[in-house]
């Protein structure tokens, strides 16, 4: 009986968590000259509300409660005109996500964290 349980467990999607683990808010936009890429890049100028922002983090903008853009991490983040790779709670930056450029004053980005774990029948 065991055995069966565990092969048909193989066949459950598994659980997935997110764990929210920072949000800001736009308090500008605005854009720079141009990216390692080439081309211009806007920036979200932005207030750490809670947790905190770092660069390997997962990103999502939120508009009117809305997800608009979700990206696996931030093409720039900067305090002041310096790269950084974190931020904390307080502070403001700037941030660019790749291939983003609608950001609006009053949007909300959200970074947080993704764990899958493996289901089993009962």
């Amino acid at each position: 009986l065991e055995h069966i349980t565990d092969h048909l467990s193989q066949y459950l999607a598994p659980s997935i968590t997110e764990t929210s683990l920072g949000k800001v808010e736009v308090l500008q936009v605005f854009s720079t000259s141009t990216s390692s890429r080439g081309g211009k890049v806007t920036v979200a100028g932005c207030r750490v509300l809670s947790g905190k922002l770092k660069q390997g983090h997962k990103f999502r903008v939120t508009r009117d409660g809305e997800i608009v853009f979700q990206s696996d991490q931030a093409e720039s983040m900067r305090h002041f005109k310096e790269r950084v790779l974190e931020v904390s709670t307080g502070q403001e930056c700037g941030i660019a996500l790749p291939d983003f450029h609608h950001y609006e004053v009053g949007d909300f980005l959200e970074t947080y964290s993704v764990a899958e774990e493996r289901r089993r029948l009962m």
